[in-house]
């Protein structure tokens, strides 16, 4: 009967040690990281969804995952997040991205001479890399999440091994991200394998010019601010 009172002992002890331990906080706070950006994830499901050829859509993965990298890179690194959450920085940043964004969206009314079709459909690509990217990088201003407030006050769990902390973080982060990834896939097949919304082009082409709209707008109305 000691005996195992005393084995119970260890075990809940060893569990208590492993749950308090550097990596597990580590990718506890990680796998959080993964849900501290929500607008950005409904905007890559957007270009997931209504963009048409592979080429823009591993483009918009592409650009959604460096801008949540820097987003991740932010939370550790105060420099970083002290510089994208002062109002110059957003006004540089969108000023100059509404222009190339108006530019994408009305290149067809414009008169390029020699410019071939090739350089308008990479143009198109770039552009949707930089909606994913850097619509991220408005996250303290559209719709900001109180998960990532939250994770910035963090002053690295008040352990020894930083380093350890922050690596178990970034897998964290990075599992995270992989269980999202299969989400998107399984929506992705959903939206495919429903013949109402396939058959509506309508609806898509309209929610598409919407979605665009309203980006374009919240993007006007955070520089005039």
């Amino acid at each position: 009967m000691i005996l195992k009172f005393f084995i119970l002992g260890n075990l809940v002890s060893l569990c208590m040690k492993i749950i308090n331990s550097v990596v597990v906080v580590g990718l506890y706070y990680g796998f959080l990281t993964t849900f501290s950006i929500g607008p950005s994830y409904l905007f890559l499901l957007r270009a997931r969804v209504m963009e048409e050829g592979t080429e823009k859509k591993v483009s918009a993965t592409t650009g959604f995952i460096a801008g949540q990298l820097m987003m991740f890179i932010s939370i550790y690194y105060a420099p970083l997040h002290l510089a994208l959450g002062r109002p110059h920085t957003i006004t540089v940043l969108a000023l100059p991205y509404l222009l190339f964004h108006f530019f994408c969206n009305n290149h067809k009314h414009f008169d390029y001479g020699s410019t071939t079709r090739d350089s308008m459909r990479n143009l198109s690509i770039q552009c949707v890399f930089l909606n994913n990217l850097i619509f991220q990088l408005f996250n303290h201003f559209i719709l900001p999440s109180s998960i990532l407030a939250r994770l910035v006050n963090i002053s690295m769990f008040r352990c020894n091994n930083k380093m350890l902390f922050v690596t178990s973080s970034f897998v964290g982060w990075l599992i995270g991200h992989i269980f999202f990834m299969k989400w998107v896939r399984l929506v992705l097949v959903w939206i495919q394998q429903n013949n109402s919304i396939r058959s509506n082009k309508y609806l898509v082409s309209e929610l598409r010019n919407s979605m665009a709209r309203i980006f374009s707008i919240l993007l006007y109305i955070t520089c005039v601010y």
